[in-house]
């Protein structure tokens, strides 16, 4: 056993001549383990082997206990025949014979059968005996071959042996030497050091001098820039933008000039001929009317988006630290897709919602409005209340909506004015029909006047600044005032 365990190891230890002593020793112990492996493995299954036979022997002479048991239960059955049958032995003579021959061959065949079997069984067991012959033959040619490259490894490690005495010698000459160098550079490292002390302590004095120049200016930079911010700033504008004051203010202007008269000529013509007071005062009042809804209907829904973007930016606020982590991990890797997109996406946003404003909502309320002022103090100043007029007026709603939007979405946004009580006049302007008398006298004499009713709003800037003065009709106390009558009270003209 010892020679088929020495040739399995040598069989496998690898034919590198260049191997340490130690590795040759772990290689020595791991395929002496392997080849003890084999072998048990090998006698497992040889004893498994006689195992199976010891079992078949053992059917064998089972079967052979049973063919005597048979035996001897047929002759006690024969003579209990006989026994019973005396009277009648001629006539079951035959019978009996017949019996006999059965069972003669039915143990003829039980006979042939367990020799068979004997028979292949001792095929089998010689089948394994040689072959396990073969396979020791090989593992002791094997083991033969590997206690011969041991003793070639062993040749090796002394000769390895005399190699590692040669470097250690040559290893501590050259630590001597590393030593005495690592000496000499310690010296120049602490004279370069001073030196480095001296110029630092020179530079510091230096960086001192600029700190309390920079401070210096500093301060003066910052009484720069208090002194800029108290100027006015209101009419400075980013003009790469495509919504500025400036655009506005000139927008504001036209629709006066243009939808809001393209409206008031529809008004007229939907609700036939037209006299000079209903041209003059109710259908711009009309068209006023619509364009102050949809500005507060405008206003709530800003409000309601402001809610929206705050829910939204603390949501972001609490994102932020993970979006940026992938933002930055997107861009180091150079992913496709990574870009900050967000404030476009809070531009288009905004630049939307004005769309979602529903005209029935403004229509709805117009007409509530319109319908209300019949039983009030301002029926004089509006026609008669028609739906089909509001129907027909939905292109200038949506022209309201967006001109109010783009106004209460500046920063800070616009404002209209339309609820002032009397007069003013850096906020408001007659009526062109009601201003013919005024020309002589100027507009001094008109602050503190009563307003009759707004026919336009006035558009101001947060701080209050007027961009365009409103147009008002004022309630006449002199004769120097154009007396407009009012047709539905002929009365009065008397």
């Amino acid at each position: 056993m010892e020679r088929y365990l020495s040739f399995h190891w040598h069989n496998n230890v690898s034919s590198d001549t260049a191997t340490t002593p130690e590795l040759v020793q772990l290689h020595e112990d791991s395929r002496t383990q392997n080849l003890e492996k084999e072998i048990q493995q090998l006698k497992e299954r040889l004893g498994a082997s006689e195992k199976r036979l010891a079992l078949k022997e053992e059917d064998c002479q089972r079967l052979k206990s049973e063919k005597e048991k048979m035996e001897s239960q047929f002759k006690k059955e024969i003579k209990a025949i006989e026994n019973q049958l005396n009277d009648n032995r001629q006539s079951h003579n035959a019978e009996k014979r017949h019996l006999e021959k059965r069972f003669t061959k039915e143990l003829t065949a039980r006979d042939r059968k367990l020799t068979e079997v004997q028979e292949r069984h001792n095929a089998e067991k010689q089948q394994m005996d040689k072959r396990f012959t073969r396979e020791l033959t090989k593992r002791d040619q094997k083991l033969a071959e590997v206690q011969e490259r041991l003793k070639q490894e062993e040749a090796s490690k002394e000769e390895w042996k005399e190699k590692t005495k040669f470097y250690l010698a040559s290893f501590e000459n050259v630590r001597d030497s590393y030593n005495m160098c690592v000496k000499k550079q310690a010296a120049e490292e602490q004279e370069l050091c001073n030196r480095f002390t001296l110029s630092l302590s020179k530079k510091d004095e230096e960086l001192r001098v600029l700190r309390e120049q920079l401070r210096d200016k500093t301060v003066r930079l910052a009484i720069s820039f208090e002194k800029r911010l108290k100027q006015d700033q209101r009419r400075v504008e980013n003009t790469d933008e495509s919504n500025t004051p400036s655009d506005i203010e000139k927008n504001f202007s036209d629709f006066f000039d243009g939808e809001r008269l393209d409206a008031c000529d529809k008004i007229e013509f939907l609700l036939g001929l037209s006299r000079e007071i209903e041209e003059n005062v109710h259908y711009p009042r009309l068209a006023c009317l619509i364009f102050e809804t949809a500005y507060e209907q405008v206003k709530e829904a800003r409000d309601a988006a402001c809610d929206l973007f705050q829910n939204v930016t603390s949501q972001l606020i609490e994102e932020a630290p993970r979006m940026c982590q992938e933002l930055c991990h997107a861009r180091k890797f150079k992913e496709s897709g990574a870009s900050a997109q967000l404030p476009e996406t809070f531009d288009l946003l905004t630049g939307r919602i004005d769309k979602g404003i529903s005209t029935d909502n403004v229509r709805k309320i117009v007409w509530e409005r319109w319908t209300n002022c019949m039983s009030e103090r301002e029926e004089s100043f509006l026609p008669r209340p028609s739906e089909d007029v509001l129907t027909q007026l939905g292109d200038y709603i949506k022209a309201c909506i967006r001109l109010t939007w783009r106004m209460v979405t500046q920063v800070p946004p616009m404002q209209l004015e339309y609820g002032a009580v009397q007069f003013d006049k850096d906020l408001h302007k007659l009526a062109r029909f009601q201003n013919r008398a005024e020309f002589c006298r100027g507009a001094d004499h008109l602050t503190g006047q009563i307003i009759a009713c707004y026919l336009w709003p006035a558009l101001l800037e947060a701080g209050g600044r007027t961009i365009f003065l409103g147009e008002v009709m004022c309630e006449p106390e002199s004769y120097d005032y154009v007396m407009i009558p009012d047709l539905r009270y002929p009365e009065l003209d008397s």
